[in-house]
């Protein structure tokens, strides 16, 4: 997607994204921010000239658009499950009549967008939807009433660098996709059927004021999505292995709490089917072990009997349960096999985000933006895009100049594609480890293997320029990694024990963790102070 071009003289876009120069001891002092008014555009302060001049493709689309709009605000009377469905239902029963023909831009909340005001200043609509609660939970298919109320709040005219003109096109936008596409924040998703962990590509779109004018961009968005399963199904997908009742280990328990932590799931023998828990983590014990909140007469009962008596259902009694939390309670115990994943739409970081090259990238992204001109809220709002994306001028700035040291003399040397090597190279100021130690964490790794890590560390570190102390403050321990805060804290005050009369904090502490996944890295037990 890029093309280079002989002219070295040239402006970039606004929002690229420009590497790092070369380096220099000359002070330079940061530009003022300048104000913002609406309707005027930014100056840029200057114009690049290092470097190389290429021609690079903006995933931006150039539209045009009508300039004013009404809104209007909507009042759902009682609160609806999805506000959505109801402004759906309402556009197909009153569409042609009441609502004038016009096509509504709807953003969810209370706001409703028009091209054109409709033919009242006022009105209330009554709309009838099947009872969904009544539906999921295998009772009579009922009905709900709803009135809906849609009053003239204001007439919009002007430039999309205004707050509302801006929110409301990012609202009529959205619109061309909502019946066809999933929205998770402010991307679109195609779902497909299927069980399990799944990994969907959908799109991006925003508006932006550029200094080209009003611009939509677009870009490629891929999240990996939980299907509708019991969740008891989806751990054994995690841990790729049958879930009987065995107990899980610490690393087990840590990978599952990781990975499920605010996934929303229904309580499948629940009569309410439309109530959603939250996952917060799992219990360190089995529903056997487990106490539930005392009964009536004051006995307490674990979770296996709890589910016993109440429901008549035998839940497996070592393996454990998932802490949740929803708005009435702070916390609860439900076991896996009673939850389900309650949504599709749900989004849970336990993929790689997916790549493309740049010329799949840029047919990926017109295929996406072609069908926006055809769309009736397009022809509705008058919105018009350009086919094709935008040219812009760029800059391949030179890379900055590395120094190491080489026997004893500082040579320069220049970076080739973005990369070097560190091999026979010397820092010219390599840092200095005077007071270390090591924790290992891994029971597969043995002590003599962690000596060794260690001691083969200190070593690189002393080829590459750094003043490495050979001998830790005390001698590598092995712990196990179900105590890691208490462990940490302990050997941290016997570290300072040592180091404290001689007014030396500890400048490095090795820990080996358990396995390659990182289930331990990042939990509040390993980044605490003592760490």
């Amino acid at each position: 997607m890029v093309r280079k071009n002989k002219n070295r003289h040239s402006s970039g876009g606004r929002g690229g994204r420009i590497g790092s120069g070369p380096s220099s001891t000359v002070s330079c002092s940061i530009p003022e921010l300048q104000k913002f008014v609406p309707g005027e555009s930014l100056k840029r302060p200057g114009f690049v000239s290092a470097g190389e001049s290429y021609i690079v493709k903006a995933n931006h689309f150039k539209l045009t658009y009508n300039e004013t709009l009404c809104r209007y605000h909507v009042l759902i009377d009682p609160k609806p499950t999805s506000a959505g469905d109801v402004m759906i239902q309402l556009a197909k029963l009153y569409g042609q009549s009441r609502l004038g023909g016009r096509l509504p831009a709807y953003d969810g909340k209370k706001s409703l967008y028009t091209s054109r005001p409709f033919p009242f200043t006022c009105e209330a609509f009554k709309v009838t939807l099947p009872d969904q609660e009544n539906i999921l939970c295998g009772l009579p298919r009922g009905k709900r009433h709803f009135r809906v109320q849609i009053t003239l709040d204001k007439v919009l005219f002007g430039r999309i660098d205004s707050e509302e003109f801006y929110q409301a096109f990012n609202t009529i936008l959205r619109e061309l996709f909502l019946g066809r596409y999933c929205l998770v924040g402010r991307s679109f998703y195609k779902s497909q059927p299927g069980e399990g962990l799944k990994n969907c590509c959908g799109f991006y779109q925003r508006i932006q004021n550029t200094q080209m004018g009003i611009s939509l961009n677009i870009d490629i968005s891929c999240k990996p999505f939980i299907n509708p399963l019991p969740v008891i199904n989806l751990v054994a997908l995690l841990l790729n292995r049958d879930i009987s009742d065995d107990p899980f280990d610490f690393c087990e328990r840590l990978k599952v709490s990781k990975d499920l932590c605010d996934v929303e799931v229904n309580f499948t023998l629940e009569k309410n089917a439309d109530k959603k828990y939250r996952i917060t983590g799992l219990t360190s014990q089995g529903s056997s072990q487990l106490p539930c909140p005392c009964d009536d007469s004051g006995t307490g009962k674990t979770v296996v009997e709890y589910f016993k008596e109440t429901y008549r259902r035998t839940i497996r009694s070592r393996v454990p349960c998932l802490k949740v939390r929803d708005q009435e309670k702070p916390t609860t115990y439900l076991p896996m096999e009673v939850c389900e994943i309650s949504d599709a739409k749900q989004i849970s970081y336990l993929l790689s985000v997916a790549c493309q090259h740049p010329m799949d990238h840029e047919k990926t992204i017109l295929q996406t933006v072609n069908p926006y001109n055809e769309d009736p809220h397009a022809k509705e709002f008058g919105i018009t895009f350009e086919n094709k994306l935008t040219i812009v001028k760029g800059r391949v700035l030179p890379p900055p100049v590395l120094k190491f040291n080489d026997q004893g003399k500082v040579k320069e040397f220049l970076p080739k594609v973005g990369k070097w090597n560190m091999r026979l190279k010397q820092m010219v100021k390599g840092g200095e480890v005077n007071t270390w130690a090591c924790i290992n964490f891994a029971s597969d790794i043995t002590h003599a293997a962690a000596v060794a890590f260690c001691d083969e560390l200190a070593v690189m570190c002393v080829i590459s320029g750094m003043n490495f102390k050979g001998d830790p403050v005390l001698p590598l321990v092995n712990a196990k990694p179900n105590h890691v805060r208490p462990f940490l804290k302990k050997h941290y005050q016997r570290f300072m024990e040592i180091l404290r009369p001689l007014h030396k904090e500890l400048d490095l502490l090795i820990v080996i963790l358990p396995d390659k996944n990182g289930t331990l890295y990042g939990t509040p037990f390993v980044t605490s102070k003592y760490a």
